[in-house]
């Protein structure tokens, strides 16, 4: 719902939305431009918020239309915090076009601005970078290829608002046993991947999809003989999942379904030993994890 604002100040404010409202933003811009003389004409300011990322980021908008018609500026800026920040960082950008462009003699009418704090807000709206960064990480069951624990770590990074992130990973598994004719082996496999994934539009549930390649190894280790022994096998391979997530703010749980796929297929040999046993080259998981936003 929009909501205009006549202030006493310079500028008129006009808010597309309640977060952050004119009336929010005035009290903002009170205290950096001051009040106009009566006979003064005021300036206009559109703000409008062109999309929500999660509860607390958004891409605004904001224009400062001089009292003559022309534009005197224009500018997107992605925010995020509470509606009184959000409110913050608009009424900054507001004050520093207004302390540009307002002439000398209307900024003496009107009390100059605090510069210093001007800079401050503004540069803190500036600098808020569109790239996010969330950190998370995960646990759950391998059920292919016998039972075992896995576990990951991961990153996701890329614009703020964006529904395409750019994914990177370190999983495991622990490791699982065989036995053969003359002894028997323990096998898990690791692997660090990167790949793409994309979500749903936002909302308190999102689904999320990803894939893309990995390298890692399988550790085998021999058990059974006067000497153990212990190999580490570096391969390559593609990794995809489907996720499920429900949002909290900053803060998200989710539930996936993963799998990890090695193209060229994998045997462990014991010396001693007739049998060879191929690894398998699927794992498939099922993980729960979670993970919070650390920038912006």
């Amino acid at each position: 719902m929009a909501s205009l604002v006549l202030a006493l100040n310079l500028v008129a404010v006009r808010s597309s939305a309640d977060c952050p409202s004119a009336k929010e933003v005035v009290a903002k811009l009170d205290p950096l431009i001051g009040d106009a003389p009566a006979d003064v004409a005021r300036d206009q300011a559109l703000i409008e918020v062109l999309e929500w990322g999660d509860e607390s980021v958004a891409r605004l908008r904001v224009q400062l239309i001089r009292s003559d018609g022309s534009l005197a500026g224009d500018r997107l800026v992605v925010v995020d915090g509470a509606c009184s920040d959000k409110a913050d960082a608009v009424a900054a950008i507001i004050a520093a076009w207004e302390s540009d462009l307002t002439t000398s003699d209307s900024i003496a009418s009107a009390g100059p601005p605090d510069p210093g704090r001007t800079d401050v807000h503004a540069n803190a709206a500036v600098t808020r970078s569109s790239l996010s960064t969330v950190v998370g990480a995960s646990g759950g069951l391998a059920l292919v290829g016998g039972a075992a624990v896995s576990g990951n770590l991961e990153a996701l990074v890329g614009p703020a608002l964006s529904r395409w992130q750019a994914r990177f990973s370190l999983g495991t598994e622990s490791a699982r046993h065989r036995t053969l004719d003359v002894g028997g082996f323990t096998w898990q496999h690791t692997a660090a991947a990167a790949g793409l994934m994309v979500l749903s539009h936002p909302s308190t549930w999102r689904f999320a999809v990803d894939a893309g390649p990995f390298v890692g190894w399988a550790t085998l280790h021999g058990q059974g003989y006067s000497e153990a022994r212990q190999v580490r096998s570096f391969d390559f391979g593609a990794t995809g999942a489907v996720r499920l997530e429900r949002h909290f703010g900053r803060l998200s749980l989710w539930l996936e379904g993963r799998t990890w796929i090695w193209p060229r297929p994998q045997q462990a040999v014991l010396s001693g030993s007739s049998e060879r046993v191929k690894l398998s080259c699927v794992d498939a998981m099922v993980n729960l994890g979670g993970s919070t936003a650390i920038f912006p």
